[in-house]
């Protein structure tokens, strides 16, 4: 299977011919391109989002837009600079108007959160992606990620919001994937670590392959010890070398499942559950 990494090493002649360009000041390599436009310094990323890679089939148009633009403005917020206008190309294979008319609400919600212009774009048909170009202007001078150091302060800003178990014996499901599962982790090393619950607790942990699970030796340790601890993991895109194997039934000794992670504890769990609610 070809990476990402080799398919952007064929582009990286283009990208250093580029560099050559005074009005470019910072290129490739970045979270974003730095060009200098009459004295003002223009952003530029571009960013794409592909159905079943980023987006699960089932996804709203309406949020498919918005979460495909948010990240690739995402970009310009980590190289400091704030948004002017985006470019979107759309490849799609949807028959139904109403789909598009959706899809554009999805992307002026984010017009009117986030302050910039959509000055064009394509469209062509074909499976679901999302060609994101965004542009902005910076702050004051550019965020590199090697301008980083050793004892550099980090800040959080709010909303922080909140996340507490409810002390009840009710069964409870976590869901999450990727690194996503550290707030997740510590809720269950409470539980059974500290407070060595007796309540039903199971986990289903996801990722694209073996590559982006974390901890799993922690969670497999809990379940064998406590009894009403299960974890169950779902790969969405597993790799040849994960040799992943298919579970036939919840209790069996195989990898896991093969799906999103939402649609893994459905189809095998919750479709069938006393109590999906």
């Amino acid at each position: 299977m070809i990476s990402e990494t080799d398919i952007l090493k064929t582009f990286q002649h283009l990208v250093k011919r580029s560099d050559a360009e005074e009005s470019i000041i910072i290129g490739s390599g970045d979270d974003a391109a730095v060009i200098n436009i009459k004295d003002k310094c223009l952003v530029h990323s571009v960013d794409i989002s592909k159905i079943n890679s980023h987006f699960p089939r089932n996804f709203l148009p309406n949020d498919i837009a918005y979460r495909s633009i948010a990240i690739a403005l995402s970009d310009l917020a980590a190289m400091g600079a704030y948004p002017s206008f985006i470019t979107i190309g759309l490849t799609c294979d949807e028959k139904k108007i109403e789909w598009y008319d959706r899809f554009s609400k999805g992307v002026e919600e984010s017009m009117n959160e986030f302050n910039f212009s959509l000055v064009g774009g394509d469209i062509t048909y074909g499976e679901l992606s999302i060609c994101v170009n965004v542009f902005g202007y910076l702050f004051d001078k550019p965020l590199l990620r090697s301008g980083a150091k050793p004892g550099d302060k980090i800040f959080i800003s709010g909303p922080y919001g909140e996340f507490h178990i409810n002390e009840t014996q009710r069964e409870m499901i976590y869901i999450g994937g990727g690194a996503g599962m550290a707030p997740l982790r510590s809720h269950i090393f409470h539980l059974f670590h500290t407070q060595k619950t007796n309540r039903k607790v199971s986990y289903w942990y996801g990722g694209r392959s073996k590559k982006e699970l974390f901890y799993m030796d922690h969670f497999r340790k809990i379940e064998k010890d406590f009894k009403n601890f299960n974890f169950y993991v779902g790969l969405s895109e597993p790799l040849p070398e994960d040799n992943w194997s298919i579970k036939d039934k919840l209790d069996d000794s195989k990898d896991g499942y093969v799906g999103f992670i939402h649609q893994v504890l459905y189809d095998n769990y919750l479709s069938k559950h006393e109590e999906p609610e």
